[in-house]
This record gives structure tokens, C-alpha cells and sequence, in this order.
């Protein structure tokens, strides 16, 4: 029997897409729901409906049962294989596959918030040139509406918006999260569990594990390894030592970083709901290296969200406990000055996912996707909040459960993702359901009070939309009844696309 074009049939006769075996490969080097969205481009939600689609595959009551299950029908020997194989470039093979959304480009910044948690060792010195890699340094610096970098089949693509031709830049077979630097002069993606930095001539270079952040408006970015914060400007060349951290965000104009103390983990799993230690928050001057505290005993532990868009506050969640199955369900959201002063709790509850909070441009306001509990399709509501104030619901909001949300450049505008509530529903058939019912609409805030949806095509939900700089268009990730993914450029007011 002839395979279907992006599949793969195990011993067992049981069928996998490509992003299905990619959860599995996830899975399998441990990753979190949360690693595994930031890893393929997909919303928090995205990310747990695959887990659970591999686990009903395999009719697994758990993960690790899944993976043993898989490794058990394919052999060991061949799994090993496979897995070594998209640690280092090989030979070219382009085939078809879903766009796993993996966003970066010139004027318009569409992944990445400036936050990153984790650590990354230091830098080592570039090898010799990655020949089978290829310079995407011939492109147009900027299309019309930018660069954009993305996935397809395991390998990265980047594309002038609106009209450029698509270039292939990678040859492996687990590329993924591509994030252009500000200028379109350097690319980071993931290889693997290998993090690679390639420049627009094609040289690359192999980064240890870890992760880094991109300044807002040039080509320097952060990382932090072994507890320790270091800026690499990549056009001089220059390293800046900044101290001690754990995780760390770009302030709006990149002039400062919101830095965590190190977090300190013994490497065994805690009680269910033990208290986490008292954790503090530093603001650190990107140039000068000066450190001023802007908490020292913060009640748990801090997961930075961002700033405001005036950079006047520092947005994160607070997990009273060390519990990853709590901090699932939702955390509370504060605000703190950046000048000093006491935290202000923004939310009771929302789920710990970048593109649910969403600050608007050179403002104090910030938008917000609250309600607690994992299933996205339940109880998500769009909220406003003028810090230092809480969030209240927002008037004429779209009816359902609420997801991504992103203010315009003006910040006249929010477009969100909404749909069908599905309460009680924690998968299978009914949550796909939901999902399928998801549009982008386009909502006025403050001078006016317009609704209306971007798109309604019945074969395809929305999951995520990024702004062009004018405004004028949106670039809308979306799936079909069959989660193959795709991205379209959309006029503002939704006729062309």
C-alpha cells in the first residue's frame, strides 16, 4: 500500500504525520506542553490536543507510555537513528508538510517577546562555514511588509512578504522556531535540541542548548548560562557581562532587562504543592551593566511575561508553589514599576502563555486573556487593564472562549481569537469541535466600539494573528479540519487575502 505523503506507518500499522512523530520525539527528550508549543509554533492549547491525539494513537493512559509504545514498534536501534539524524546537516530533501509557525522579519517582529526562561551556555567561537546551509543574504532585506522565516517538512524557509519567493536556508529534518534579529541579518533556530546562530552569508554556528532573546530594535540578543546574563552585539562582536540571573526580558526601547534570580532545582520532583522559596526581580541597564532591585522577596516563583508598552511596568506570573501541574492551570498576573515601588495583581488567574497577554504600544494598557484551567476552549475571557490597575472585562467582546490576542501598531485595534465554548470537555472529538469554530475578529478600543470577524471559512479555524507595521494587513496562522497547518496574509478590513 502506497504511504501517504507525509506520513509514517510504525510495525503496528498505525499511521503518524509528521507532527504527530514530531510530538512523539518531544515527548520522548521530556519536553513540557509548553516546551513542545515553543518548539513547533503552536498556542498552548495547539500543543495539548497533539499530546493527546499521540497518547488516543497509541491507546496510552500517559505520556511515557505513548513513547514506549512508539520506541517498542519501531525498534530501538532505528529510533536512536532517527533521532541523531537532525543533530547535524544532511543531504537536501524537500518535501511537502504543515507550516509549523515559527515567525521573524525585518519590520515586523512576529515571534518573540523579548522573554526567555532556562539557560544557555556561553557562545562558542564559530566553526567553518555550514556548507549545507544555504545564504539567504541575496533576499531583499525587506519586502513590503518585511521577512518572514518559517517551517516546512522539518526545514526553514524565509519569504519577502508580501509577494517574495520562498527560499529554503536549512537542509535538515528538525528545524524548527526560527526568529529573525531585527535587522534580517541573523537568524537563530532550533536543530534538534541543538540551537544554531546563522548569519546572511550562511555561516552558522552551533549554540549549547539553551535559549536567548533578540533586543527589540537591533541585532543583539541575551543569554544567560550557568546563572550568569551576557548580551552578545553581533555586529561589533562585543560581550557584555551582566551578573547573575535566571531569566531575563527586554525592556520596549532595549535599553534595560528585567532579570530573575537564579532558580536553584535539587533535580527531584516536589510534593504536589510545596511552597516555592521567596524569589527577587532585578532591572538591570543593558549598556552600563548597573543593577537596581526592584523586589527582593517576591512570595514564589516568577515567570516573566513582558513589560507595558511605555516600559513604565514589568509584567510577570507569580507560582506561590513549585508545582508545573499548578502552574498549568494558571497563575496570576502582576504588575510591578520599573522605577520601584509594590506589585499590583492584575489577574486572579490565566494561563502562562506570551500571546494571552498582549501590551498595547507606547502604552500602560495591556490586554489579557484570563480564566484559569488548562482546556483553552473554557472560560477564557478578554480583559483590559490600565496599569497600575486590575483587568475588568471587556464590553462587546466576542462571544465563547477567548485565545491569542495582539493590539494594533496604533493600538486603536485588538485582534483576538474566539470560539465555541466547550465547559466540562477536556478532549477528544468535542474539544477538536470547538477548536474548529475558532475566528480572528478585529475589535475597536477606546474610540469606538466595532466587532466584527477577520475570516469565516468553515474548513479552517484561526489560531494566531500577527500585525503588519502599517496596520494595514494581518498575517493569520490557521489549521483545517486535518491540523494542516498554513499562514495567510489578510487585508485589515478582510477582503483580500
Amino acid at each position: 500500500m502506497r504511504q501517504r505523503e507525509g506520513w509514517h506507518t510504525t510495525a503496528a500499522g498505525r499511521d503518524l504525520s509528521n507532527r504527530q512523530r514530531r510530538v512523539l520525539e518531544l515527548l520522548a527528550q521530556g519536553r513540557t506542553n509548553f516546551e513542545i508549543a515553543e518548539e513547533l509554533g503552536l498556542t498552548l492549547d495547539g500543543a495539548k490536543y497533539h499530546v493527546r491525539e499521540v497518547m488516543a494513537k497509541f491507546e496510552a493512559d500517559s505520556r511515557e507510555e505513548a513513547v514506549a509504545a512508539w520506541r517498542a514498534e519501531q525498534g530501538s536501534a532505528r529510533w536512536l537513528k532517527h533521532v541523531a539524524r537532525g543533530l547535524w546537516p544532511l543531504g537536501v530533501s524537500i518535501g511537502g508538510g504543515a507550516i509549523a509557525v515559527g515567525l521573524g522579519l525585518t519590520a515586523l517582529v512576529l515571534v518573540g517577546s523579548g522573554a526567555f526562561e532556562g539557560t544557555a551556555p556561553r557562545i562558542t567561537p564559530p566553526p567553518s562555514p555550514v556548507a549545507s546551509i544555504a545564504a539567504f543574504g541575496n533576499l531583499p532585506r525587506r519586502g513590503a511588509l518585511g521577512l518572514l522565516a518559517f517551517v516546512r517538512d522539518g526545514k526553514i524557509w524565509v519569504k519577502p512578504l508580501p509577494n517574495g519567493a520562498e527560499v529554503r536556508i536549512t537542509s535538515g529534518d528538525q528545524d524548527s522556531l526560527p526568529i529573525l534579529s531585527p535587522s534580517g541579518r541573523w537568524l537563530t533556530f532550533r536543530r534538534g535540541t541543538d540551537l544554531w546562530l546563522l548569519d546572511d552569508a550562511g555561516h552558522g554556528r552551533i549554540l549549547p542548548p539553551g535559549a536567548l532573546a533578540w533586543a527589540p530594535n537591533d541585532d543583539r540578543f541575551a543569554a544567560v548560562a550557568d546563572g550568569e546574563l551576557t548580551i552578545l552585539e553581533l555586529a561589533s562582536g562585543k560581550t557584555i557581562d551582566l551578573g547573575k540571573a535566571g531569566s531575563a526580558s527586554w525592556s520596549p526601547d532595549g535599553a534595560f532587562l528585567a532579570v530573575t534570580e537564579p532558580t536553584v532545582r535539587s533535580g527531584v520532583a516536589p510534593p504536589s504543592g510545596m511552597a516555592a522559596p521567596p524569589s527577587g526581580m532585578t532591572l538591570i541597564d543593558a549598556v552600563s551593566g548597573a543593577r537596581r532591585e526592584l523586589a527582593a522577596a517576591l512570595p514564589g516563583e516568577v515567570r516573566l511575561a513582558g513589560w507595558s508598552g511605555d516600559g513604565k511596568q514589568v509584567l510577570f506570573w507569580l507560582n506561590p508553589t513549585i508545582s508545573a501541574s499548578i502552574a498549568s492551570d494558571g497563575l496570576s498576573l502582576y504588575a510591578i514599576p520599573a522605577s520601584g515601588g509594590e506589585p499590583v495583581k492584575v489577574t486572579q488567574s490565566e494561563l502562562i502563555y506570551t500571546d494571552y497577554v498582549a501590551s498595547r504600544p507606547g502604552s500602560g494598557t495591556v490586554a489579557v486573556t484570563t480564566g484559569g484551567g488548562r482546556p483553552a476552549w473554557d472560560g477564557k475571557r478578554l480583559a483590559i487593564a490600565n496599569l497600575p490597575g486590575s483587568a475588568a472585562p471587556i464590553a462587546n467582546a466576542a462571544p465563547g472562549s477567548v485565545g491569542s490576542v495582539a493590539w494594533s501598531p496604533d493600538g486603536s485595534t485588538l485582534a483576538y481569537v474566539a470560539g465555541p465554548e466547550a465547559s466540562g470537555v477536556f478532549g477528544g472529538d468535542l474539544a477538536h469541535q470547538a477548536l474548529l469554530g475558532r475566528r480572528i475578529y478585529l475589535q475597536e478600543i477606546g474610540g469606538g466600539t466595532s466587532l466584527r470577524k477577520l475570516l469565516d471559512d468553515p474548513n479552517h479555524r484561526d489560531d494566531r494573528a500577527w500585525w503588519s507595521p502599517d496596520g494595514q494587513w494581518l498575517l493569520v496562522s490557521r489549521f483545517d479540519s486535518e491540523d494542516a497547518a498554513s499562514l495567510w496574509l489578510v487585508s485589515s478590513d478582510g477582503r483580500q487575502s
